[in-house]
């Protein structure tokens, strides 16, 4: 892996990972009032990464216009939809493992001096450039979990 979002994003997979020596009770509770359990966060991430992987990585090209993102509340309620199928987060923790080696895999792959636009945007991206974009979203819902096992004074083995 050469370039720092690519191996940010694989860190963060580790992270998500680790997470799996949390009881299922702990992974389905709530991280703060009226906000995701961290099951439903992964389960968030994974439906994210499984969008990038078939939608936006196979139209990266040079000078592409990628689609525009979806709605977001709309898309984050299809995916709480469809993490229900899982049985267990250890399943779920396990489909999203090798979603993200997928994508990381298609990403690296990619010429990386390849520029392209999202939808009608003016803004130029590059596979580090837009990466980067997800290994801060990843940081975000990673500091939401830390924050709720902080307040349950856990921490992960």
């Amino acid at each position: 892996m050469t370039n720092l979002s690519l191996k940010n994003y694989e860190k963060n997979r580790i992270y998500f990972l680790s997470l799996h020596t949390l009881s299922e009770e702990k992974l389905m509770k709530e991280t703060e009032h009226s906000k995701w359990s961290i099951r439903e966060i992964i389960g968030h991430i994974y439906y994210w990464d499984k969008y990038l992987l078939y939608v936006m990585v196979p139209e990266m090209f040079e000078g592409a216009a990628l689609p525009e993102f979806p709605d977001h509340d709309t898309y984050n309620e299809k995916a709480m939809k469809h993490i229900i199928k899982f049985t267990s987060t250890k399943e779920l923790l396990n489909d999203f493992s090798i979603t993200r080696d997928s994508l990381l895999h298609k990403i690296e792959a990619l010429p990386q001096d390849t520029t392209f636009t999202i939808g009608k945007g003016k803004r130029s991206f590059s596979p580090d450039t837009f990466m980067a974009m997800f290994v801060e979203h990843d940081d975000h819902h990673i500091k939401q979990i830390e924050a709720f096992l902080k307040r349950q004074n856990m921490k992960l083995c």
